[in-house]
């Protein structure tokens, strides 16, 4: 779900794309937020990507904002 909130996707996409309620995919994410000590959701991303828990594939649509 990191990956997706990467994406720029927000808790009610993810919950349609995962097929789960928003509500458990918000309280999987401040899981996740908790268990990493992330103060923000950017800073969850930060440290998921900087410490190698997710390689960042930027989707299509940032490859064309990004020249790529």
């Amino acid at each position: 779900m990191v990956a997706l909130v990467a994406n720029g996707y927000r808790p009610a996409e993810i919950a349609e794309i995962v097929h789960r309620s928003e509500s458990s995919v918000e309280k999987t994410l401040r899981t996740a937020k908790r268990n990493t000590g992330a103060r923000t959701m950017a800073h969850l991303v930060s440290l998921v990507i900087s410490t190698g828990v997710l390689e960042w594939l930027p989707d299509e649509q940032e490859r064309k904002i990004n020249g790529r």
